[in-house]
């Protein structure tokens, strides 16, 4: 079924699998059209056919997406997904306490990853409020050729995210069958599961279990006694006919993969009995699955039997959300299910859905340069006022020194004095003289855009009490590390005993981003008290060259 064209505004979701690709539109919360792409021998999303492939067939299969907001999910094979509290900062200073909270736990290299998060709110630990988010990552190559791919074809994204979310944007706008007060889903990918219990329509915890529905593939094939082949198990496993199978031969599939699951759902028990300090079947009614194997009856069934409590897949279709064009008796059960993903990405939104095109981290970074922009613009607006004020004092002193001159040569003229053009000349250089060092004194404007920087970047927490400054001419050895002027900054760091180190590494960090500063580091050693933790900063500041000087004039 090919995806028709709306005049009015709709939002699309792409959910790439192992197996092909699902696209839902929506309008106006119904779903209007639907689209099942499986993928030709060969393409995989990382195979270089894949870019070609989406030319080809969405073009001929989704000609009305171009005009929609266009979201794509895919379990990239770096994706790393955690969920854990930090410290109540100012919000200003949230994403990099997340950054370095990650960092710590699952150290990366921040040039070749994209690094995201989303809050989930305020939690209680210990008496201590604190903030709740689920961050992920994922290589920057997987997404860009991601994005690459479908931008060849025609269909730019307008955000890239992990299927993980797009299920919490069914639970979001409760789309789920019977969610509870406390929920817990699982998403069964291909080499990893993501287990999260939600309630309130929040994430309380993630776990990243390393095992997916590739584990049961595995077992199959090095089964050689099992007797079935790779398209009756992708059949069977994606909730195909039973037909395809035998009884017989969906015994024996069951019996090869039942120890891969079974560790599995030991894991999702233990993470469970973690969480709610017990035996989960006390707290959660039914668990909710989606993923590769959601549509798999004899799977989910013998899921239910190992957990002890039901387990239903993510199935958001029904009569109520499908269009005047659609009718729900067009879909199988096991059609439903696996359109849940594309479904939960259509729902997508910069408001609460990770984007790996936008993350939160770029859109700080970006916040804080228009501040740091708007600063310097402020401050070079003042310098030029004064400057101009300058400029027009010494315009109004020449004027003044010309009449008077005047007035002295009408006198000189009358007396007949001995007048030579070399005093006029030296009269001159004198003037120039005293012009020029106007124009120097104007340059000391620089130190009031320094104070001010460091104002706007000081963040609640951190108080200032001193800020010293010396300034030299421009050292001949540009590496001398304390040549050239230089500023001390003294101050105080308050807040969670815990977290002043990595408050004060953070102010250094910021600090660092000034285009007026360099070379920050700590002057003599940082000391707690019961005051807060108390420093003393040392940065070089950078001088203006004499291009830029003149630019700006």
């Amino acid at each position: 079924m090919a995806l028709s064209a709306s005049g009015r505004e709709t939002a699309t979701g792409i959910h790439i699998s192992g197996s092909g690709m699902s696209v839902v539109r929506l309008s106006r919360g119904q779903v209007v059209d639907i689209a099942r792409i499986p993928f030709e021998p060969g393409v995989t999303p990382a195979s270089e056919s894949f870019a070609p492939f989406l030319r080809k067939t969405l073009v001929k299969a989704c000609a009305g997406m171009r005009r929609t907001a266009l979201w794509v999910g895919y379990a990239f094979p770096s994706m790393h997904v955690r969920h854990f509290t930090v410290p109540r900062v100012p919000a200003r200073q949230l994403s990099n306490a997340v950054f370095w909270t990650f960092r710590k736990e699952l150290p990366f290299d921040e040039e070749s990853t994209i690094f995201d998060f989303i809050v989930d709110g305020e939690v209680e630990e210990d008496g201590v409020r604190k903030m709740s988010v689920t961050a992920h990552m994922a290589m920057r190559s997987e997404v860009e050729a991601c994005r690459a791919a479908f931008e060849s074809a025609g269909f730019p994204p307008s955000g890239i995210t992990l299927p993980f979310f797009a299920y919490m944007n069914l639970f979001r706008a409760a789309w789920v069958a019977g969610m509870e007060p406390v929920s817990v889903f699982m998403d069964v990918g291909s080499d990893s599961t993501q287990v999260a219990v939600v309630a309130d329509k929040k994430i309380q915890i993630v776990r990243s279990i390393k095992a997916g529905s590739d584990s049961l593939f595995d077992a199959i094939r090095s089964d050689h006694s099992c007797g079935v082949s790779p398209g009756e198990l992708q059949t069977f496993l994606s909730g195909g006919p039973a037909g395809q199978l035998t009884p017989e031969l969906q015994a024996k599939v069951l019996a090869v993969i039942k120890p891969p699951l079974v560790r599995i759902m030991r894991q999702v028990e233990r993470t469970l009995e973690a969480h709610f300090l017990g035996p989960a079947s006390d707290h959660v009614k039914r668990l909710h699955i989606g993923g590769a194997i959601a549509a798999a009856r004899p799977i989910v069934d013998f899921m239910s039997v190992q957990t002890g409590m039901p387990v239903e897949p993510i199935q958001p279709v029904d009569q109520t959300r499908m269009g005047r064009k659609l009718a729900e008796s067009e879909l199988t059960d096991p059609e439903k299910i696996l359109l849940a993903p594309a479904i939960g990405l259509a729902l997508s939104s910069l408001e609460y859905t990770p984007n790996l095109l936008l993350t939160r981290l770029a859109m700080d970074e970006k916040e804080r340069t228009s501040r740091l922009t708007l600063t310097i613009l402020t401050a070079g607006i003042l310098a030029a006022m004064a400057l101009l004020g300058v400029h027009q004092g010494e315009r109004a002193c020449i004027r003044k020194k010309t009449a008077e001159q005047n007035s002295l040569l009408l006198k000189l003229e009358q007396m007949k004095p001995s007048v030579s053009e070399q005093k006029l000349a030296d009269a001159a250089t004198k003037a120039g003289a005293r012009f020029k060092r106007l124009k120097e004194t104007a340059r000391e404007a620089v130190p009031v855009a320094m104070l001010a920087d460091i104002a706007a970047m000081t963040p609640e927490g951190v108080h200032i009490s001193a800020i010293s400054a010396e300034f030299r001419p421009d050292p001949d050895n540009k590496a001398a590390e304390d040549a050239g002027s230089s500023v001390i900054i003294e101050g105080t760091v308050t807040g969670q005993p815990g977290a002043l180190d990595s408050i004060l590494a953070h102010y250094m960090a910021v600090l660092g981003k000034s285009p007026l500063l360099s070379n920050i580091r700590i002057q003599g050693t940082s000391v707690p008290d019961s005051d807060g933790l108390r420093f003393a900063l040392k940065a070089l500041i950078v001088s203006v060259p004499e291009e830029q000087e003149k630019e700006n004039k």
